[in-house]
């Protein structure tokens, strides 16, 4: 089913469009950490709604999709081989919102905004150059 306030939607419930920030001054609606600059967003411009990697790959774990809610990216947009965790899930590419995230192969911890990617499912994240 769907979690009290987990879906990851604008209010106006929209197509969401992937891209990256221009500016350090974005900040996610859900769970409103700051997004780095040319930090992965998601986002409404019609209800001024954004949403970071991370908020992204929990929904996605949760099945809090919306069917259809995410435009499809082009294909230059697309980026296979994000890699999967041990269980062979997709990993999905985060800013770090804190110093509390760190690389499951080289142990080495992010630095705050810093780009990782994970499974959210298992709970494992590695960091670009280990990927």
């Amino acid at each position: 089913g769907e979690g009290g306030g987990l879906l990851f939607r604008c209010p106006g419930g929209h197509t969401l469009e992937r891209g990256r920030t221009a500016s350090d001054k974005w900040s996610c609606n859900p769970c409103r950490a700051t997004i780095p600059e040319h930090g992965l967003v998601y986002s409404c411009r019609e209800c001024d709604w954004d949403g970071c990697g991370l908020c992204f790959a929990r929904a996605v774990s949760v099945g809090a999709l919306p069917q259809g809610s995410i435009a499809a990216a082009a294909p230059e947009e697309e980026n296979p081989g994000m890699g999967v965790c041990e269980e062979g899930h997709e990993l999905f590419e985060y800013c770090a919102p804190d110093n509390q995230w760190a690389c499951d192969k080289c142990r080495r911890v992010a630095s705050v905004g810093g780009v990782m990617y994970g499974c959210r499912i298992c709970n494992y994240d590695v960091c670009a150059p280990c990927r």
